[in-house]
């Protein structure tokens, strides 16, 4: 929209620019002006090749989406949708079209109306908008081509999960936390502030939710990020009962939406990750590699993980308030997301079961050396299901030599 704008804005500015050469009876290099019929042939013409363009584009971008779905997984949409590229190369084909439009409707000849308008300087810039309309539309297909491609879809999923570790997680394990206020929910009548609508929680704003309640109150969230709520539903609980609009500045604290985002939710990118992995282990897609793929940028994104200290479940405001979020994923958690669902898929498909737990016991190795004993043996205790579950499976003796060599590196040999 705003591409569009701009070149309507832009064709009334070299339109005004046309008449002041006019009227200066400025001339212009014979290659370089037009006249009334070829002025119009030029502007038809690259209107009509732009919004053939802008339909070759939007073929291509609805393509992309159907192919991402059945592929990978509709949870992985969202960063096409984002992707800044695609939407430039929309803009330049719509405003190269809607610029053409204006600079026609002004060319006439005298016959037609009053003095004759032959804007060379517009057509010059259409002739411009055009050829950057068809190098746009080059690159995009060159653009699509790469990212369809499943390193590349991985890649950006897991580049964007761990930039917003690091963002929520800024504290390195080892370090000294942020000490929560512990003590217990003060007595007396609470209010539930409820969910106005369905959707996904998006966003809590932490300062804003803790505002909600009166001195010395509490505000327990029950619906964390990343978790669906109904109308109706409990969002959150404040101890003891604020004033009346307080229930309302709880619920704008609570952003909800049709979809999850990455914002807060450190969870999805695993999500996504793993829904990349399963869809490869289908019998439809029938891709172990590109699940090998997705399971080591998972591990990853574990390391970057179990080796930072999560958000505090118990946060302090002013006038002694204090939020709960005691339904926030733990570092077990994300384990579990992160391997559980791809171990009960990957018991036929031994490299992929095996590539899980050399990636484990290559994490389990570098959180001990950092003394991070207990997050080594959540990966243990996860990698002892995998291994406990292919053995009473059904596999070929070399198959499991192959997972057994993985698991001795866990310390996890048989006896």
């Amino acid at each position: 929209m705003l591409f569009v704008l701009g070149a309507v804005l832009l064709g009334f500015a070299t339109l005004w620019l046309d008449l002041r050469l006019s009227e200066d009876d400025v001339r212009f290099p014979v290659l370089l002006s037009s006249t009334v019929d070829s002025a119009r042939a030029v502007l038809a013409t690259v209107a009509g090749a732009t919004i053939t363009f802008a339909a070759i584009v939007f073929s291509i971008a609805l393509l992309m989406l159907q192919q991402t779905t059945s592929q990978y997984s509709s949870r992985v949409l969202a960063w096409f949708y984002r992707d800044a590229f695609t939407k430039r190369v929309m803009g330049i084909a719509a405003g190269t079209f809607a610029y053409c439009l204006v600079v026609l409707r002004s060319v006439r000849r005298p016959i037609e109306g009053g003095t004759a308008v032959i804007p060379t300087v517009s057509v010059l810039v259409a002739v411009v908008l055009g050829i950057v309309a068809v190098l746009t539309i080059l690159a995009f297909i060159n653009h699509v081509a790469h990212s369809m491609e499943a390193g590349e879809v991985i890649r950006r999923i897991t580049e964007e999960a761990r930039a917003q570790i690091v963002r929520l997680c800024p504290d390195a394990a080892g370090t000294a936390p942020p000490v929560p206020v512990e003590g217990p929910l003060p007595e007396g009548e609470s209010l539930d502030v409820r969910a106005s609508d369905d959707g996904w929680v998006q966003h809590v704003d932490a300062e804003r939710l803790i505002d909600a309640a009166p001195s010395g109150g509490v505000v327990l969230l029950e619906a964390g990020v990343g978790t669906f709520v109904a109308k109706g539903q409990r969002m959150c609980t404040i101890r003891p009962t604020p004033v009346e609009q307080s229930g309302d500045e709880a619920r704008r604290a609570v952003q909800l939406g049709r979809t999850r985002t990455p914002t807060q939710d450190l969870a999805l990118g695993f999500r996504q990750l793993e829904d990349i992995a399963l869809r490869a282990l289908s019998p439809g897609v029938n891709d172990p590699t590109t699940a090998v793929e997705a399971i080591v940028h998972l591990g990853s994104l574990l390391r970057e993980l179990l080796g930072r200290d999560l958000p505090a479940r118990i946060v302090a405001g002013s006038q002694d308030r204090r939020l709960f979020r005691p339904h926030d994923l733990e570092h077990a958690d994300y384990v579990t997301l992160s391997f559980s669902q791809i171990r009960r898929s990957a018991s036929s498909e031994p490299v992929v079961s095996a590539t899980a737990l050399e990636v484990m016991a290559e994490l389990a190795d570098d959180l001990e050396a950092d003394d991070l004993t207990e997050r080594a043996e959540l990966l243990r205790r996860e990698a002892r299901r995998f291994v406990d579950g292919l053995r009473a499976s059904d596999l070929d003796p070399d198959d499991l030599a192959e997972v057994e060599r993985a698991a001795a590196r866990l310390g996890l040999s048989e006896g």
